[in-house]
């Protein structure tokens, strides 16, 4: 994976392709590309009972880390695949407006925000009813990165008050806006924040473990119909992931 993030126009791109191609395999394929390389969010430096938590947390293999993503069995009701998309080289974006360059980082890094180590999947309705998918990456960072980009993203959100340019390396330009959304109830330290991308609206969700940030969004394949605005990734689904992940650092 690398974390979901902005390749081309739109940083959704890439879980549109990672579903729709043989990126995305079934759970039976998951000793498949236990190395998975991409664009991901960042991290913040652990503080008080965070900083516990991060140093009791046992770092992962990458075959490790590919282990602790969700499969259906883990969500009753679901279907999960995992996957890893293939890098197209444009997900890295720049901007000029400096106060936004962190909350800028979590969908479009650079090289400095991408984790040493990522997986990711995708989680769907079994029966079919919702055309809604949860996209989830996880994201191992080296030392205390994870907690620090975190960290440097939420102090953004008071400064990163007006909409920002983001260029990438094509060249093309894209017109975001910020809104600071609820943090969640469990994790060493968790974000949510919604992006909008020319005036298209998605939240992002990140939650950290220890040295692992979990990175979560929904998208709405649901293109005969009005469609969600901005869905989000249901409770059961992400709380069922960060389970998992914490149940594989503590070995």
């Amino acid at each position: 994976m690398g974390f979901i993030g902005k390749r081309s126009a739109v940083f959704a791109l890439v879980p549109l392709l990672a579903l729709g191609t043989a990126a995305c395999s079934s759970d039976d394929d998951k000793g498949d590309k236990a190395d998975n390389t991409a664009q991901s969010p960042a991290a913040g430096t652990p503080s008080g009972p965070a900083a516990s938590a991060a140093s009791d947390a046992k770092r992962l293999t990458a075959a490790e880390l590919k282990a602790a993503l969700i499969e259906s069995a883990d969500v009753p009701g679901y279907d999960v695949r995992s996957g890893s998309p293939e890098d197209d080289g444009t997900g890295v974006e720049t901007t000029d407006t400096a106060e936004c360059r962190p909350l800028l980082a979590l969908v479009a890094a650079d090289q400095d925000h991408m984790p040493a180590q990522d997986a990711t999947a995708a989680a769907s309705k079994a029966d079919n009813s919702s055309k809604l998918v949860s996209m989830i990456s996880l994201g191992q960072f080296d030392g205390d990165r994870a907690g620090k980009y975190l960290t440097e993203a939420r102090d953004a959100l008071g400064k990163c008050t007006a909409p920002f340019v983001g260029t990438d390396e094509e060249g093309t330009k894209t017109t975001y806006t910020i809104e600071d959304s609820k943090k969640l109830s469990y994790g060493d330290d968790s974000l949510s924040v919604t992006f909008g991308m020319d005036g298209d609206p998605t939240t992002v969700v990140f939650v950290r473990s220890g040295s692992v940030l979990i990175q979560a969004m929904a998208l709405d394949f649901d293109f005969e119909g009005p469609g969600t605005v901005n869905p989000t990734v249901p409770d059961d689904v992400l709380r069922a992931q960060y389970d998992k992940l914490v149940k594989a650092q503590k070995g």
